[in-house]
């Protein structure tokens, strides 16, 4: 079921990257041809670093992203995060209440277009991610999937952005040495943050 629906995800992720590149090209193309590459050469469009804190199916956790120089036509990006999670279980052993921490690598490609005058940013991103834990919870050390999401950008000021972000990831990774064995970092996700923009040639 939870395959199913990141399958969905990530066909609605592709459409939305394909719908993007279409009318930023249908942008550039038109009769305001110089405004627009004006507009969009400012520090939105290139090299980013940010800091956000997450949910990851019910694993609280926070991180900070890289984001590439955009490219094909301003609409296209790469990005990588590493975040710190923490997973809550019932020990075996003691039976109490106990939190591990591991990580979540993501790395990824997003596809965005501007709304608002350019003061805000919508964008889809889908890529692969790395789960990296400890033995504490699980006998499987290092494991892989994938995620997608949707996110909405406000730029408050010229170079700086707050941004949220909703959607879902899948790696069947199991708590094998937790008490009833549960499903971690797989399910609905989301983040909340800010990124910094710096400057590029233009």
């Amino acid at each position: 079921m939870k395959l199913e629906f990141m399958n969905k995800l990530i066909v609605v992720l592709v459409i939305t990257m394909l719908v993007n590149v279409t009318i930023t090209k249908a942008q550039v193309t038109s009769d305001t041809l110089a405004v627009e590459v004006k507009t969009t050469s400012y520090r939105s469009n290139h090299v980013a670093i940010g800091y956000h804190v997450n949910n990851f199916a019910h694993d609280f956790g926070y991180g900070i992203g890289l984001t590439s120089p955009y490219f094909a036509l301003n609409t296209l990006a790469v990005r990588a995060s590493c975040n710190f999670q923490w997973f809550n279980y019932i020990d075996k052993t003691t039976t109490t209440y106990s939190m591990a921490s591991y990580q979540n690598i993501k790395v990824g490609i997003l596809s965005s277009a501007f709304i608002l005058n350019k003061g805000a940013r919508l964008y889809g991103e889908m890529g692969a991610v790395i789960l990296v834990c400890p033995s504490t919870i699980t006998s499987t050390n290092i494991s892989s999937g994938g995620y997608g999401l949707f996110g909405f950008e406000f730029f408050i000021h010229k170079g700086f952005s707050y941004f949220i972000e909703l959607g879902a990831i899948g790696t069947k990774t199991k708590a094998d040495n937790v008490t009833a064995i549960p499903i971690f970092s797989n399910g609905f996700t989301t983040s909340g943050g800010l990124r910094l923009y710096f400057k590029g040639k233009h």
